[in-house]
């Protein structure tokens, strides 16, 4: 889902998938050509991602990505940030090919694409579970200083 309007309220989001982008791009860049990555193509990805980066992070702000509670996150919400991170490497590489003084390698922007995808969700997920094994924590006493090994259970027509 699009929203209409762009609302950005978590603002360490939007840096850290800037990071996350702006470091898959390298590491796409590095596995693509196996470590030895010729001069040129160096200058033009770091050129292109002047571009592109601030393009993706405005396409994942369209979706929403910064305006939602991560802590409460579910199958929904990873389907709008793989539609997000998909779409927002489409319009880069569309931005690159239209732009004839812009040049990436489709391969490098694979493995980019594929980097930025899992380490964007690994990032909300992360949330996901640190508010879950938080919540986990709690129902088993252990968030007040308690030592107990489990929460209490009653048990409805147990007995003769």
């Amino acid at each position: 889902m699009i929203v209409k309007r762009i609302r950005i309220s978590q603002w360490r989001y939007l840096a850290l998938d800037a990071l996350i982008l702006a470091l898959a791009d390298i590491a796409g860049l590095l596995i693509r050509f196996d470590m030895a990555v010729p001069r040129d193509a160096v200058t033009s990805t770091l050129y292109a991602m002047v571009f592109t980066i601030p393009l993706r992070v405005l396409i994942l702000a369209a979706f929403g990505m910064y305006q939602r509670l991560w802590q409460y996150s579910s199958v929904r919400d990873l389907i709008v940030v793989t539609a997000a991170v998909s779409s927002s490497y489409l319009a880069s590489m569309t931005f690159v090919m239209i732009l004839p003084s812009l040049s990436w390698s489709r391969g490098a922007a694979l493995i980019s694409y594929m980097l930025g995808l899992g380490l964007v969700g690994a990032s909300r997920l992360h949330t996901r579970l640190r508010s879950e094994f938080a919540n986990h924590k709690a129902a088993n006493g252990r968030a007040n200083g308690t030592d107990s090994s489990g929460c209490t259970v009653l048990i409805v027509g147990a007995g003769s």
